[in-house]
């Protein structure tokens, strides 16, 4: 396992990074865990209670291009993906994850797992937050990982977790020093083979409200949604996949 602090209570593990990083220099790929954070966020500032479930933050100390930095909501989403799709396969389990967009992981259409990027104060570096759901679902429109038979314990997830995410980062680090685009990496292809979002019919609610269908993602990883003969073009607000009832 990679190194990483367990925390038996906290607040915000981001927070709780964020405030270590004015103390002291940290080394790259830092990571802290609980089961029992209390005062969490979001996206958008959204509360994210742990109960019985994981909260991960892992500072990345490489200062990666902006235009991978857009990208890297769905990066960490795919390693999400990749780390419990792994433990589901090995354990004969059916049940497969997939990515939504912008920054979630669902199983079956339920939310598993949520993910929050922040920069720290002297803007070096970033704090990857990961909110995942492992013995209870805290509401009816998401799941964990007991309802679908996987009896993993935190530290099993943490890892899982923790060296999908260094394979990733060392990636996109390898990808930046070739100036390669990330339109053009294996990883890109990935995400849009594992993203549900696209080519579903989806209610798009921010500055204004319309239901579309998500073509795919634009080079900032923003998403592309056809709707009423128009082309609108998505980077932040809520997504609600819409089954086809839903949207007549």
């Amino acid at each position: 396992m990679f190194p990483c602090v367990f925390l038996d209570t906290v607040g915000s593990t981001n927070l709780y990074l964020l405030e270590l990083l004015k103390a002291k220099d940290l080394d790259d790929f830092f990571a802290v865990f609980t089961t029992n954070q209390t005062a969490g966020r979001g996206r958008m500032a959204r509360s994210w209670e742990c109960k019985k479930g994981i909260a991960l933050s892992v500072f990345l100390k490489h200062n990666l291009p902006g235009a991978y930095i857009n990208w890297l909501p769905l990066v960490i989403g795919l390693a999400v993906v990749k780390a419990v799709n792994k433990m589901l396969e090995d354990a004969t389990l059916p049940h497969r994850a997939d990515i939504k967009w912008p920054n979630d992981v669902l199983i079956n259409g339920k939310k598993l797992s949520g993910i929050l990027i922040e920069t720290p104060s002297d803007g070096n570096g970033l704090i990857v937050g990961i909110g995942l759901n492992v013995a209870v679902a805290p509401i009816a429109t998401s799941i964990c990982l007991r309802q679908v038979g996987l009896q993993a314990s935190p530290k099993e997830v943490v890892s899982a977790l923790l060296a999908e995410m260094h394979t990733i980062y060392q990636q996109l680090i390898a990808l930046a020093a070739k100036d390669i685009s990330f339109k053009d990496s294996e990883c890109f292809g990935e995400i849009m083979r594992l993203c549900s979002t696209i080519n579903k019919t989806v209610r798009v609610t921010g500055t204004k409200t319309f239901v579309g269908v998500a073509q795919g993602l634009d080079s900032l990883g923003r998403l592309v949604i056809r709707h009423s003969g128009d082309t609108s073009i998505v980077s932040a607000g809520d997504i609600e996949h819409l089954r086809a009832i839903d949207s007549l």
